[in-house]
């Protein structure tokens, strides 16, 4: 993910998260939460409040090829794979979230997006 990002870029990344650690610790810490209690929306949250934090267009740039830019990849590449029968896929909570998502994007798709633990009653 990173071998695309341009050098000076990564140095900044890699500069404000130093610079930032406390605040970067309590949304790590909170990004926790959130997933222990598995609400994907605080997830989405606490991720858009951390971009939202600054007004870099480096971090735009930085969550569109983390998360949106992945996510498109991800759904095309599973595609052949679920044509072919049952599937498990893991992937990371924060690509599940939002518009655009997985989530998002097999529901548009026309799949039924169930929780793990079953239908709802």
């Amino acid at each position: 993910m990173f071998a695309g990002i341009p050098e000076p870029d990564q140095v900044a990344l890699l500069l404000d998260t130093v610079t930032y650690k406390a605040e970067n610790d309590a949304a790590l810490n909170a990004l926790l939460e959130a997933y222990v209690a598995r609400d994907l929306g605080r997830i989405a949250a606490v991720v858009a409040a951390m971009a939202g934090a600054t007004d870099d267009p480096l971090y735009d740039r930085f969550m569109d090829r983390l998360k949106t830019q992945r996510d498109a990849l991800m759904f095309e590449r599973l595609q052949p794979m679920l044509a072919e029968g049952r599937l498990f896929v893991a992937v990371g909570a924060l690509h599940l979230t939002g518009e655009g998502g997985l989530l998002d994007r097999f529901r548009e798709a026309g799949w039924q997006v169930l929780p793990a633990d079953g239908p709802p009653a």
